[in-house]
C-alpha cells in the first residue's frame, strides 16, 4: 500500500469574533510525506503548527485544499481509519507521555 500524505494548497481561516475580519492560520501549505519518511514542523508561537496538526487530525475543519492518504481523500476517510494510521506528538512530548 502506498501510504503517502499530499497536502495542496491546504488552509485554515478563522473569523475574528464581532470584527469582519479573518485570522489566516493557514494559507496555501502543501507537501508530500513519503511512506517510512518524516516531517518536522518548526516555527514561532503562533504559524500555524499546532493548527496544521489537527486539521491533519480533522480536529479542526480545513477552509480549503485537500487532504489525501494513500490515494483517498480525506474526505472520504473515516475519523477510526486515519486515528489508526497517524498520530499527534504534542509540542511537550513530556507532558504527553508516560514516564
Amino acid at each position: 500500500m502506498n501510504e503517502t500524505l499530499v497536502v495542496e494548497n491546504l488552509k485554515k481561516f478563522y473569523q475574528v469574533k464581532g470584527k469582519d475580519q479573518l485570522v489566516k492560520a493557514l494559507n496555501n501549505v502543501s507537501f508530500t510525506l513519503a511512506p517510512r519518511t518524516t516531517l518536522g514542523i518548526v516555527g514561532e508561537s503562533g504559524c500555524g503548527k499546532s493548527t496544521l496538526a489537527k486539521t491533519l487530525m480533522n480536529l479542526e475543519k480545513k477552509t480549503e485544499g485537500s487532504i489525501s492518504f494513500s490515494g483517498k481523500s480525506f474526505d472520504d476517510i473515516s475519523d477510526k481509519e486515519r486515528y489508526q494510521t497517524m498520530q499527534m506528538v504534542f509540542q511537550d512530548p513530556l507532558d504527553s507521555l508516560n514516564p
